[in-house]
């Protein structure tokens, strides 16, 4: 059985904010601030699809250091339009499309694999597939309540024949998923996103072909207490399950429920200076339903984390430039069960993220400036391999 760190770590990397992964999910500036979610950023539409009347006539371009496993450049485009009454939304490029809200209800919307939950979470999954076909949104008001839907549909497929008998395997992928999203009131945002999947690949050289199903399901609230005890507060709370289930019934069935709750003060003036931290509170399961042939080895790994501070901060140094930083202390209790072994242990974990950024009237950028490399040293121990020093976003709007 593996050990419970190593479990914890893994599950760690999709639900917590991580520094060193490749980063094609989310804005430089949230990313500086931590992945701070009490600070309002352009990015909050993507989990609640009603906030898309708060950024229209914006485009939004986000840079990232090339990733671990292509070596491409990452990144991702935004475009947001509309008039009074409708907006819309075209993405391309967003790796968090697979399951936007449930990614950031457990705090890995800012930093994650640009392969996605399948690939992190679920390692028997095939080959990850993250091929974009359509990312799309489009929100209105009912009556004063600003609604929204987002909708994205990843497919791609591969067939081949070689002449040969049989043919080369062929294989395919979908993966739908949607998001509506209310504001009942202005101090309230609601979102509830489902998800559904499925791969198929033909097997050479046998008379069937090995399906695996997917399903995802999120529901998530975000709120603001005005006036309470002569503070500003926000509040977020949210549920997330995710399943992975194959046909062949040789192949373990696994799936991870999280809830998340976050609470804390907020200070500031937008444009002068914000400052927001929470405590947060998450728990994670993990499940492992094995073959039938070995159902006395179920698997069942959970994590807890209590308690976790994030403290994020900016500040405009003139009336266009501004500095930003923020921390993050995760302390972890973690049980892995397998059959009638049980292990168990705790670790905390500790970071600080930095960035600064040019704030124009109709243009900006944002830098968070890539921790990793910042960390360790970027020229002074010879540290090259990554193609840009930091996260970098453009955003024009009109």
């Amino acid at each position: 059985m593996k050990s419970p760190v190593w479990r914890a770590l893994a599950l760690f990397t999709l639900a917590v904010v991580v520094i060193g992964m490749a980063t094609d999910a989310n804005a430089a500036r949230r990313s500086a601030l931590a992945g701070n979610y009490f600070i309002d950023d352009a990015d909050d539409m993507f989990a609640f699809p009603q906030l898309y009347g708060q950024y229209q006539n914006m485009a939004i371009i986000d840079f990232a250091p090339s990733d671990g496993f292509s070596g491409d450049m990452g990144g991702n485009a935004t475009l947001v339009w509309g008039g009074e009454n409708h907006s819309f939304r075209v993405s391309t490029g967003r790796a968090d499309m697979f399951s936007r809200s449930a990614m950031f209800s457990v705090g890995g919307f800012d930093r994650i694999y640009d392969w996605g939950l399948m690939g992190g979470m679920f390692p028997d999954f095939p080959e990850p597939r993250f091929t974009q076909w359509w990312d799309v949104g489009w929100a209105t008001k009912l009556g004063d309540m600003p609604f929204g839907i987002g909708l994205t549909w990843l497919s791609d497929a591969s067939k081949s024949d070689d002449g040969t008998n049989p043919p080369d395997p062929d294989d395919s992928y979908n993966n739908y998923n949607l998001q509506v999203g209310l504001s009942p009131f202005e101090t309230l945002q609601l979102v509830a996103e489902f998800g559904i999947g499925g791969y198929s690949d033909d097997v050479e050289g046998t008379d069937g072909q090995n399906d695996w199903s997917t399903m995802n399901f999120n529901l998530t609230a975000r709120g603001d207490i005005p006036n309470f005890a002569g503070l500003s507060w926000r509040y977020l709370g949210a549920f997330t399950y995710i399943n992975y289930s194959p046909d062949n019934d040789a192949i373990d069935d696994q799936g991870i429920m999280n809830f998340r709750a976050s609470f804390g003060p907020t200070f500031g003036t937008p444009g002068e200076w914000l400052v927001a931290g929470y405590m947060t509170f998450s728990y994670m399961s993990f499940t492992d339903d094995q073959a039938a042939d070995s159902s006395d080895d179920d698997e069942t790994f959970t994590m807890v984390d209590l308690p976790g501070y994030t403290l994020s901060g900016e500040y405009y140094l003139n009336n266009w430039f501004v500095v930003r930083a923020g921390v993050v202390s995760n302390y972890f209790f973690v049980t892995d069960e397998e059959g009638p072994a049980k292990d168990s242990d705790r670790f905390y974990s500790y970071t600080w993220t930095a960035g600064f950024g040019i704030d124009k009237d109709s243009f900006g950028l944002d830098f968070a400036l890539n921790e990793d490399l910042l960390h360790s040293g970027y020229v002074l121990n010879g540290n090259l391999d990554d193609d840009a020093f930091a996260y970098i976003t453009a955003w024009f709007n009109w």
